[in-house]
C-alpha cells in the first residue's frame, strides 16, 4: 500500500523532448466553454518518465480543427487521412474511428506552455505527432521490438 512519505512533493513537468507513448483513452465531451472536444490520454512507454501521463485536447470548433488535422496527418497513413478528412468530426463514425487508435503507439514531441495563460504555471504541451517508427529510425535500422502492426495506427 502506498504511503504519503513515499510520494513526491507535487507535479513535476515532463521535460521537452520526444517520447514513445500509447494512447490509453480518448473521450468526446464539452469543454468548460461548452464546445465539443476530444480529450486524449497518453502513457509514456519508456525511459526515465515511463508510466507518466500526457494529456491533450483537440477542440471541434471549426477555427481550432487545425490541431486535429495536424495530429491525424502525423498518426495516420495518407490513405486513412484522406478518408477521415471527409467525415464530419462531430459525428459518431468519426468518433468510432478515433476509438480505433486506443492502444496504438506513437511518438510525440513535448514542449512547454503557460497554462492557464497569465498564471505563470508551465504545462507539458504535445507539439507534434509521429508514427512510433519514424523514417529516420528505419533508415538507421532501429526498429522497435513490437511488430509493425502494433506501431502503425492504420
Amino acid at each position: 500500500m502506498p504511503k504519503l512519505k513515499d510520494t513526491k512533493d507535487g507535479y513535476s513537468l515532463i521535460p521537452i523532448g520526444e517520447y514513445k507513448v500509447e494512447l490509453s483513452n480518448i473521450e468526446k465531451k464539452p469543454s468548460g466553454a461548452g464546445n465539443d472536444c476530444y480529450y486524449w490520454r497518453y502513457e509514456i512507454l519508456s525511459g526515465e518518465h515511463q508510466g507518466r501521463i500526457l494529456l491533450d485536447t483537440t477542440s471541434l470548433v471549426e477555427s481550432s480543427l487545425w490541431k486535429l488535422k495536424k495530429m491525424l496527418k502525423g498518426l495516420c497513413s495518407e490513405e486513412k487521412y484522406l478518408e477521415l478528412k471527409e467525415l464530419d468530426v462531430d459525428g459518431g463514425h468519426f468518433y468510432g474511428e478515433m476509438q480505433l487508435l486506443k492502444g496504438k503507439q506513437f511518438k510525440v514531441s513535448v514542449t512547454h506552455r503557460e497554462w492557464p495563460k497569465g498564471s505563470g504555471e508551465m504545462r507539458a504541451n504535445i507539439s507534434n505527432y509521429m508514427p512510433a517508427v519514424s523514417v529516420d529510425d528505419e533508415l538507421k535500422g532501429e526498429i522497435d521490438d513490437e511488430s509493425d502492426t502494433d506501431s502503425v495506427p492504420f
